[in-house]
């Protein structure tokens, strides 16, 4: 339910300052001005008095709905939020804002965005939402800094297929996968790559770490959206209680849960970390 917006009263003062620009209108054509004025939108922009009073207060609420959205996209955009296990899959920020801006969540509107939600803690609790949503009751298992394998057996098969190789100039991942899936890939700061549609072989690889980009040294993560499961490989700050190297966590994700494990239960995972400390 979006929140009830405070009330903005036009005095004659406001409508004796419009009349001094605007002689030929009325005073509810002059009131849809004042008001547009103080919501701060562009309302010169249907200032004509060829329009009726009703099709300035259309005009108006229009722009006024236009701004809402804006502003809404431009908080997602510069919201960081709380590192989370799903955060490899997809953008947090950009499904915040295709559900503020779609209204496709219950409880999540682009109307109840304002300036500084991204930093007064309004969009986390939003974000969680989002990621409520994407699981739809499904639990989350998970083997970090656990000994035991989370995996069911069928995911543990492919994941033991996974191989790395490195030359003089990067690193390459072999999924060994075969599909048609959309690909999500982030890296450095801020980095992101998203492709859709994209047919997958057994010789197809996937090039981190490149040493002639400064890829070299940065956290990266790799998720694959086949239909009905979805893979992710992440290279994350090591958690346990004993520092080292980086952590690399594997994520098979399908219609009944979330699993989530150590890929170093599964493949060797060192050349995807050597340097990495966390």
């Amino acid at each position: 339910m979006a929140a009830k917006e405070k009330e903005i009263k036009i005095t004659e003062k406001d409508l004796a300052d419009f009349s001094v620009l605007y002689p030929e209108m009325t005073n509810e054509q002059l009131t849809e001005l004042a008001l547009g004025d103080k919501a701060g939108i562009n309302f010169s922009s249907y200032a004509s008095s060829s329009l009726s009073p009703e099709e300035m207060k259309n005009a108006r609420e229009a722009l006024i709905d236009s701004k809402k959205r804006n502003t809404a996209l431009f908080e997602c955009r510069y919201f960081t939020p709380a590192a989370h296990v799903l955060a490899s899959l997809f953008n947090p920020c950009e499904k915040l804002a295709d559900a503020l801006i779609n209204e496709s969540i219950k409880g999540l509107s682009y109307k109840d965005i304002g300036r500084f939600s991204s930093s007064n803690g309004v969009l986390q609790g939003k974000s969680d939402r989002v990621y409520a949503s994407y699981l739809a009751g499904r639990e989350i298992i998970s083997g970090m800094n656990k000994e035991e394998n989370v995996l069911p057996e069928k995911y543990a098969d492919m994941a033991k297929k996974i191989t790395v190789k490195e030359n003089l100039l990067n690193t390459e991942i072999f999924f060994n996968m075969c599909g048609e899936c959309n690909i999500y890939k982030t890296f450095g700061k801020n980095g992101q790559d998203i492709m859709k549609g994209i047919t997958l072989s057994e010789k197809s690889s996937f090039i981190v770490r490149d040493k002639m980009v400064g890829y070299n040294e940065s956290y990266f993560s790799i998720a694959l959206e086949f239909e009905g499961l979805t893979v992710s490989l992440a290279v994350v700050p090591n958690t346990s209680a004993v520092k080292g190297n980086a952590a690399v966590s594997l994520i098979f994700a399908d219609e009944i849960a979330v699993y989530v494990d150590s890929a170093t239960k599964y493949f060797d995972t060192s050349l995807l970390t050597a340097g990495l400390k966390s």
